[in-house]
């Protein structure tokens, strides 16, 4: 009996080894990632990412760190805009919805201020908030808290089928077709981080809200009243279109259609891509042009 004792203890010993190995490797890759996405790259950031081989060819000795940070502001904070709100939300705003919900609550049950430059639902800092409840499950295991580590295991799988992943295929889908640059491959790793974190959980995904309660998009676009800025403003709602339009894809489009692309904001630069396709009577072409982009 006593020798069966000591093998199921070592054993159990070992697999709490191998697990606390595993943990300490997510709570690693989402610290470095989320500090690269929200704050960008510095020489200590640079030295980590020289050891992973899908980012160390960006990070080499040639590398203009001030080019890397115009890049950072110009796809993070301009193009790509990796917020839960834009892609989950009906009004397609930062912050907003049921995601920015969840993450706030999350922040709470480990006691930390929840941050708002940039919001909490920002790609970074969700990674983040990650590593911290990661972290705070390490503890609770040290501990032999078992409680603390099964609701700190709870609350990693809410943030991640509440507030992250469901957004992560259209995010996935807008970095398709850009050239390839430290912070598309940053992102795509975060995303590979986040789904074999929650592929790992044996847990059954939450169930979500059902996104279909507002009015859809095929039924706003049957209605004679539905002017150009309703349109506009539904195509440029992921939650509402499935696709998400960039500013480069819209300035593309325009090119190709000959039209005038605006500037300000997605919803401004399609609404007048709109405007001028209707009034040179190209709508067809428009049409054919987005329905070809590689979404």
């Amino acid at each position: 009996m006593g020798a069966v004792f000591v093998l199921s203890s070592t054993r159990k010993e070992s697999e709490m080894g191998e697990a606390s190995s595993s943990l300490l490797a997510r709570r690693r890759a989402y610290r470095l990632l989320g500090g690269l996405l929200v704050e960008g790259i510095d020489s200590s950031r640079a030295a980590a990412l020289a050891q992973l081989p899908t980012l160390c060819e960006y990070v080499d000795e040639s590398m203009d760190l001030d080019e890397l940070a115009a890049q950072h502001y110009s796809q993070l904070s301009h193009e790509l805009l990796p917020f839960a709100g834009v892609y989950l939300g009906h009004d397609g705003l930062v912050g907003g919805g049921a995601a920015g919900a969840v993450l706030r609550s999350a922040h709470a049950v480990v006691g930390i201020d929840c941050p708002d430059d940039p919001s909490p639902d920002h790609l970074g800092q969700v990674l983040r908030l990650m590593a911290v409840l990661v972290d705070a499950q390490l503890d609770a295991i040290s501990h032999g808290d078992d409680a603390d580590a099964r609701t700190l295991r709870h609350w990693q799988r809410r943030v991640l089928d509440e507030a992250v992943l469901p957004w992560m295929p259209p995010l996935a889908a807008a970095l398709g077709g850009r050239s390839a640059s430290l912070w598309t491959r940053a992102i795509e790793m975060a995303i590979g981080v986040l789904a074999q974190h929650r592929a790992e959980d044996p847990g059954l995904p939450s169930v979500v809200g059902n996104c279909g309660d507002e009015d859809s998009l095929e039924l706003l676009l049957d209605q004679p009243g539905t002017g150009l800025t309703t349109i506009a403003a539904m195509l440029t709602t992921p939650v509402r279109s499935g696709v998400y339009l960039t500013r480069g894809d819209m300035a593309e489009v325009a090119r190709r259609c000959e039209l005038p692309r605006g500037f300000g904001t997605r919803r401004g630069m399609l609404e007048k891509i709109l405007r001028g396709a209707a009034e040179y009577d190209a709508i067809p072409r428009l049409m054919l042009e987005l329905d070809g982009r590689p979404w």
